[in-house]
């Protein structure tokens, strides 16, 4: 009683007890109809993926609907999601499988916006008429979100030196030019061994040309033992005038 008397409180509590009646008696009905017939529901898109959104829509119907009633099957249980009462008074109300992302649209069809993967399951739809109830399930498939990306042109990437490689190029250049160096000085060596060789086997040991030339030879120098002097006009000496 207390609860009744205090202010918004009370319309709160009011419409939940009144929603909880209808829905029971909307159960009661349902199960003591006995003219039901069974319907297909069909989604569009038939295959939704993440975030896109899908649409079931019940078969058409010419009879007089006086409630609409989708659910979720969960657990073997089946959850409410929504009601549209159409008589006596119309109204909307939302159940515990209600997350703020499901409506209704045109023949009592089920609006689920922004998928996800949570969102596949079991949906059956349950509608009052003036002379039947009509009822129909359906799973919902819901696939993984497709991402297709273009290749686009390839953008040449940056190459960074880092020190440790500035270090490596530095040290390979030193060994590099040390070795370039020993080579060429090992090949000059070699070739100056060879011309000095070369030029000591060509001069014969009993080669006398310094000796043998007229001009080193010393006028009083001896001549050899058993060597005659060749006689010239120059050694005899100058020639007495006739008288």
């Amino acid at each position: 009683m207390w609860a009744l008397s205090s202010g918004c409180g009370t319309s709160w509590l009011s419409l939940f007890l009144a929603a909880q009646i209808l829905i029971s008696c909307f159960f009661v009905a349902h199960s003591q109809d006995p003219k039901t017939v069974n319907i297909s529901l069909t989604p569009y898109p038939k295959t939704p993926t993440v975030r896109a959104s899908v649409t079931i829509y019940p078969e058409n119907t010419t009879r007089d609907v006086t409630s609409c009633l989708w659910l979720r099957s969960k657990n073997d249980e089946d959850l409410w999601i929504i009601l549209n009462m159409f008589k006596p008074i119309e109204k909307v109300l939302r159940g515990a499988a209600y997350n703020g992302r499901q409506f209704f649209r045109n023949n009592c069809g089920l609006l689920i916006t922004r998928l996800e993967m949570e969102d596949m399951a079991v949906y059956k739809f349950i509608r009052n008429t003036t002379s039947e109830t009509e009822t129909g399930s359906i799973f919902l498939w819901i696939q993984q979100e497709v991402v297709t990306t273009t290749p686009g042109p390839k953008v040449p990437q940056r190459r960074v030196i880092t020190v440790g490689t500035m270090a490596g190029i530095i040290v390979g250049c030193l060994i590099g030019s040390i070795l370039v160096v020993g080579v060429i000085t090992y090949h000059t060596m070699k070739q100056s061994e060879r011309t000095s060789w070369g030029s000591g086997e060509d001069r014969s040991p009993h080669s006398t040309s310094n000796l043998g030339s007229a001009e080193g030879r010393s006028p009083h120098s001896a001549s050899k033992p058993g060597s005659q002097q060749r006689l010239s006009i120059h050694n005899l000496g100058p020639v007495p005038a006739p008288q």
